[in-house]
């Protein structure tokens, strides 16, 4: 029956594994690190762009509500100009 550990006597080698192991963890680590800023930007950037279409689309709506009532408030007085029996 073989074992996955390897038995090391050598002081100096168990220090190589280690250090090579802790570089390694090291390295994997700063990996995720950057994969996460990264994942964090795109997600913010994507954010504040949601959220720009988001206030451009309120603007337009508003602006449209406002045309709309005035519309309606000017085709009233020019019905009422119509129907006025002057």
């Amino acid at each position: 029956m073989t074992s996955a550990v390897t038995w090391v006597d050598d002081p100096a080698e168990w220090r190589t594994r280690l250090e090579t192991m802790v570089a390694a963890h090291r390295r994997r680590k700063a990996d995720r690190a950057a994969a996460q800023a990264t994942f964090t930007e795109v997600r913010r950037h994507g954010l504040e762009a949601r959220h720009a279409e988001r206030l451009a689309r309120l603007d337009r709506d508003a602006e449209c509500a406002e045309i709309t009532a005035r519309w309606a408030g000017e085709r009233a007085r020019a019905g009422r100009r119509r129907t006025d029996p002057r």
